[in-house]
């Protein structure tokens, strides 16, 4: 198997991250800090406090959007 770096030019940042075994392996990538990170500030453009459910929500919609537009680029 080919290291991600290998196979699109780009390293991803190293990151101590240790993945929740109970949260699905498609959001391996969202980190306890990104979360509550996104939690914040989308709490604030709502002004109400969001949930985690939330969050990974609109990181899911976020994801997939900019993977959409990286589709129209290409």
């Amino acid at each position: 198997m080919h290291n991600q770096a290998e196979l699109t030019g780009y390293s991803a940042p190293e990151m101590d991250h240790t993945p929740d075994p109970n949260r699905p392996m498609a959001t391996v990538w969202m980190t306890d800090t990104l979360l509550d990170e996104t939690v914040q500030v989308w709490s604030g453009i709502y002004g109400r406090t969001i949930g985690r459910d939330e969050a990974v929500e609109i990181l899911r919609n976020i994801k997939n959007f900019f993977e959409w537009v990286n589709t129209i680029v290409e």
